[in-house]
């Protein structure tokens, strides 16, 4: 037998991919309520796309179902895996000092919050509260030469800073509530706190 007998024994593209509907479901199966249709789909062409790719890797005469099966189950796992690394992504150095200026504790003290989450929340403050936490953590400006930029004293900006501090924690905790109620948004369109 040669390489071509064997290759053109192997499952045709008609027969590999008409095992798509069923393999979809096989994908909703195990994605269960924590995924979309989307994402199932999306599994479901990336394992029989690599499958496709690497078909020459089973035995001939093969039931390629069981394969497609086992390399779905793979393709599940890695998406479970990825999402859950999206979702516990380490906070930056800057979000961190927020963070623990914010609520006076180290982030593990607390629960998780996604960056996009902190950095939605400073947006949703006043720009003159916005521009303090900008300067003071972001551009790592010095309180004193935050005060002369503006021409105040240093306690000035001081207190100014706490209180910008105080109502991004708030707008936090508002977030973190209502995260637990399905359907709600952080603060509706133009609210600033």
């Amino acid at each position: 037998m040669t390489f071509d007998d064997e290759f053109t024994q192997q499952p045709s593209a008609e027969e590999f991919f008409g095992l798509y509907p069923e393999l979809l479901r096989y994908a909703f199966y195990l994605i269960g309520s924590s995924g979309s249709r989307e994402d199932a789909e999306d599994i479901t062409q990336e394992a029989l796309v690599n499958a496709w790719t690497f078909r020459h890797q089973l035995a001939v005469g093969c039931d390629c179902k069981p394969w497609l099966k086992q390399i779905l189950r793979h393709k599940v796992a890695e998406h479970f895996r990825i999402q859950n690394s999206v979702r516990k992504v380490k906070l930056s150095a800057m979000d961190q000092t927020i963070f623990e200026e914010v609520f006076s504790k180290a982030p593990e003290d607390e629960p998780f919050i996604d960056p996009l989450v902190l950095k939605e929340c400073i947006k949703q403050l006043v720009p003159s509260d916005q521009e303090l936490i900008t300067d003071r953590y972001t551009l790592n400006k010095r309180i004193k030469d935050m005060a002369e930029s503006r021409n105040v004293t240093p306690n000035a900006v001081s207190k100014a800073l706490n209180l910008a501090r105080d109502r991004l924690r708030k707008l936090i905790e508002r977030y973190q509530k209502q995260e637990r109620t399905p359907n709600n948004r952080l603060a509706s369109d133009g609210d600033t706190v």
